[in-house]
């Protein structure tokens, strides 16, 4: 576990498993550069944190689907997305959907 008490026991109230605390451990963080033309693109995908679809198979397990994409026009509205890079951000969101989504299947399966 992480070295942040404060943070382990926030995270075991809400019933956080190990697994999620060790992910959590800010000690571990490093910072990074996000270049300038990839913040428009970066900031709507966070705010879609909580709008992946999922398809249910008849076993009763999900397999992510991608984003919701009537929730993705609302979040570049909400972001002030300039008309002029709307169309760039949705290809971009649309690259990072696809690599998020591989992520998740090669880790999930």
């Amino acid at each position: 576990m992480s070295s942040d008490d404060g943070l382990d026991s926030d995270l075991s109230a809400f019933g956080a498993s190990d697994d999620i605390v060790d992910v959590c451990d800010v000690d571990d963080v490093k910072p990074f550069l996000i270049w300038p033309g990839c913040l428009p693109v970066l900031l709507v995908f966070l705010g879609l944190d909580t709008q992946w679809r999922y398809h249910f198979r008849n076993d009763g397990s999900a397999q992510l689907a991608g984003l919701n994409y009537q929730s993705a026009e609302i979040e570049m509205r909400m972001q002030n997305v300039d008309d002029s890079l709307r169309s760039q951000v949705w290809s971009d969101l649309k690259i990072m959907e696809s690599a998020a989504i591989e992520a998740y299947q090669k880790k999930y399966g």
